[in-house]
């Protein structure tokens, strides 16, 4: 089971380390090493304990509050872009995209939040939840894509 504790400049998640993946591990120590700006960050290097694995997150955000449309495209899928970028760099897909693993810290940066589902791009373990999500033609989704945008 997890739990979090929110304090002011951090979050305490605890996670089952069954559920910490080789993979998993691998993309927390990038995280701590590299500090990528548009992925949520650790203030502490993460914990691997037999049973829970502590991971103490900062900077502490809040969801985007967007005043229009031009700022949603501006500046939050912008910001998604460049987290999931710096993913998909390293071979690693999120696997848990969506508006509420979205948050804007106080410096206004968009970050990925939630990155338990991650894994490298193409590869599901026995006991991943992907093993229940379904699956399109093709197969699941698992892959990097690569955006061309549309010509002006």
């Amino acid at each position: 089971m997890s739990s979090l504790t929110i304090a002011p400049s951090t979050v305490l998640k605890r996670i089952p380390s069954s559920a910490v993946s080789e993979d998993l591990r691998n993309l927390y120590e990038m995280i701590w090493l590299q500090r990528p700006k548009n992925i949520i960050n650790f203030a502490k290097q993460p914990k691997y304990g037999r049973t829970i694995t502590s991971l103490h997150l900062c900077p502490v955000g809040f969801h985007p509050h967007l005043r229009s449309i031009l700022e949603l495209k501006r500046h939050a899928v912008q910001g998604i872009l460049k987290g999931l970028d710096w993913q998909h760099h390293y071979d690693y897909v999120h696997r848990d995209l969506r508006w509420s693993n979205v948050i804007q810290d106080i410096e206004r940066n968009i970050r990925l939040i939630d990155v338990e589902y991650a894994g490298k791009e193409g590869e599901v373990e026995d006991d991943d939840i992907l093993l229940y999500w379904p699956t399109m033609e093709g197969g699941m989704y698992l892959k990097v894509l690569i955006f061309t945008p549309w010509p002006r």
